[in-house]
């Protein structure tokens, strides 16, 4: 690890460090408030994809924060009462994803829009008015946590780790870690990665990340079946009592057969039994019910680890798994599943034992939820594809009831992407499409490697789509991927035309790395020195015609827009990092480094890592 000073080139990049201040006045509770504020703003913003976390309990269990992301604003409820407590506005495009309260009724939320982190402070002299301030953190903060000297630590996509106190970044630190997840027990920092699954805990200040990751797993629903299902894209992590804690993630299967499938065989992999070639159509998990045990291309696994490490993986029948929390009690995980398949409880007690496919032992079935949190041992509030606002769902009878007035929330192209198809495998487009990029995968489909591609950052002007640039329209792609390979009824043209305008709404991920025009400039000339705009167009910014690289198959050149976030690299996964393909061994079939000198490859990472 090194420490970067609040003086470094990112915060610097980043413009000031120091919070900017705005006043704002709440959005009064009752139903004279009439239409809420995120509901009017809400037309200004995209749908955004799907990331859960949004709903966070007060100390005293008696309010509910929801950072709204379509409506830029901070909501809290009153649990007691039922009500809207407050709402309070945020920068327009801020796109809110977590809350943290802190002391004095302050609330802290990460702005990924923006890479920046607000505080919502109440004025103590006017009640109903706020100050928001709002300080730039990094491109792209995903977690946040309290350490034990009360300073706030968010945790970054791009492996920062900020020290936040008093409104001023403190110390900025970067590691390698995409980090989705933090907490701090006793000093001991712990914390998971996105896309690879990966649990790391930083025992000590200073220290290095270490992470650890649950093995591959052999599915239970074909013995004959050879597939490995690989830990995948850790959605949510929550820590247990007793130093335990429990990972929600995918595991995403290693082979798929989809032109060479034999209907019905035995030994054909997840197609052997399925109705399309990347799984089987599912119901949903039912509670109370045996289980039966999803085979498809991806699907849910909880990890438990212990203070010594790994302790099992289980595997359950939930979709898209974007949100879970632990009963105050720490008797039961319930997790959130936005591909239609509910609200799941399992009893933490059996996630400790060796029973590798579970079924929940309550919940509701057959809802979209991206948000959940626990209120009472039987009680939790949870956040509905549906509706702007909060439930709050009585798991002891099954009734809900809204937190209050709901102008409803519906998106058909949202739907699309996030819901497994009726019929279909028991997988979502966003299964393989975490947030709409991509789940940093290598397949073998076919016999043949390929990662995933990502479909943020302009997907609609990359046509033709997909690894060998074979298929002209968005409706080729739906055709062959949701219809032929995931066994979804036909959508109309309608339909595909939603799609396409939300999927231009996803932006790339943004870079760590920011340059001076100078710099991005001598950049861009090494990389045309380098020959890399032969293939990679627009200074890496387009895609371009196929070819074969060395992994002996020609295949679509891509853009390199959000590298930094797109490893592992190649379509075969063979790189793992932007350095050692420009520092290692030049290959005259991928570019031509050997014209650079060391000091213009280091010119030349910069760049990449820039995009």
């Amino acid at each position: 690890m090194r420490s970067l000073l609040i003086a470094g080139a990112l915060l610097g990049a980043m413009g000031c460090n120091q919070a900017v201040e705005a006043t704002t006045t709440a959005r009064p509770q009752g139903p004279s408030a009439g239409t809420p504020v995120s509901t009017a703003r809400a037309a200004l913003a995209p749908f955004r994809p799907v990331v859960g976390g949004q709903l966070t309990l007060s100390a005293d269990r008696r309010r509910v924060a929801l950072a709204d992301a379509e409506g830029d604003v901070l909501r809290v409820y009153d649990l007691t009462q039922n009500t809207l407590a407050f709402e309070v506005e945020l920068p327009l495009h801020a796109w809110p994803t977590r809350a943290l309260e802190g002391e004095n009724g302050d609330w802290f939320v990460l702005l990924r829009g923006l890479g920046a982190l607000a505080t919502v402070t109440p004025d103590p002299v006017a009640p109903g008015r706020f100050t928001v301030s709002q300080l730039a953190v990094c491109p792209e903060p995903r977690a946040l946590a309290l350490n034990p000297e009360h300073q706030l630590l968010v945790a970054c996509a791009g492996g920062e780790l900020v020290r936040v106190a008093q409104g001023q970044v403190l110390e900025t630190t970067a590691t390698s870690v995409e980090w989705r997840d933090l907490a701090i027990t006793g000093g001991v920092i712990t914390g998971t990665s996105f896309r690879s699954a990966q649990r790391f805990t930083i025992a000590t200040p200073g220290a290095a990340p270490v992470g650890q990751r649950a093995p591959p797993q052999r599915l239970v629903t074909n013995p004959l079946d050879v597939t490995l299902h690989e830990p995948q894209v850790a959605w949510r992590t929550v820590p247990g009592p007793g130093g335990t804690s429990f990972m929600v993630h995918q595991l995403h299967a290693d082979l798929l057969r989809v032109d060479t499938a034999v209907p019905g065989a035995p030994d054909a992999g997840p197609v052997g039994t399925s109705n399309s070639p990347y799984g089987t159509s599912r119901p949903p998990p039912i509670p109370g019910q045996p289980p039966v045990c999803s085979s498809s291309a991806v699907v849910t696994g909880i990890t438990t680890f212990g203070p010594g490490g790994l302790i099992t993986v289980h595997e359950t029948n939930d979709v898209l798994p974007v949100d879970a929390a632990l009963s105050p009690d720490g008797a039961q995980l319930a997790v959130a599943g936005a591909g239609g398949t509910g609200l799941s409880v399992y009893p933490t007690a059996m996630l400790s034992q060796s029973a590798p496919c579970v079924a929940p032992a309550g919940g509701v079935a057959g809802m979209s939820f991206t948000s959940v949190a626990w209120v009472s041992n039987s009680m939790v509030v949870v956040l509905e594809t549906l509706h702007r606002t909060p439930l709050l769902l009585d798991l002891n009878t099954g009734r809900m009831r809204s937190l209050g007035n709901d102008t409803g929330h519906a998106s058909a192209a949202h739907a699309l992407f996030h819901e497994a198809p009726r019929g279909g495998a028991a997988l979502a487009c966003a299964s393989c499409h975490p947030e709409g990029g991509e789940d940093g995968h290598l397949w073998i489909i076919d016999g043949k490697p390929r990662r995933t591609q990502t479909l943020s950052g302009g997907v609609m002007a990359r046509a033709p789509f997909h690894w060998k640039g074979d298929l002209p329209t968005l409706d080729g792609l739906m055709s062959d991927t949701f219809v032929r390979r995931m066994g979804a009824v036909p959508v109309s043209g309608t339909e595909v035309r939603a799609l396409a305008s939300w999927l231009d709404t996803l932006p790339a991920p943004a870079a760590s790395r920011v340059l001076s025009p100078e710099q991005r400039a001598a950049g861009l000339a090494l990389f045309q020195k380098a020959r890399c705009a032969a293939c990679h167009l627009e200074g890496g910014t387009i895609e371009g015609p196929l070819a074969d690289v060395g992994t002996g198959e020609a295949l679509r050149s891509p853009n390199l827009r959000g590298l930094h976030a797109r490893a592992p690299y190649l379509h075969t996964g063979a790189l793992f990092d932007i350095r050692s393909r420009v520092m290692g061994p030049a290959d005259t079939r991928h570019g031509d480094l050997a014209a650079l000198t060391d000091s213009e490859k280091e010119t030349l990472v910069a760049y990449l890592e820039s995009l």
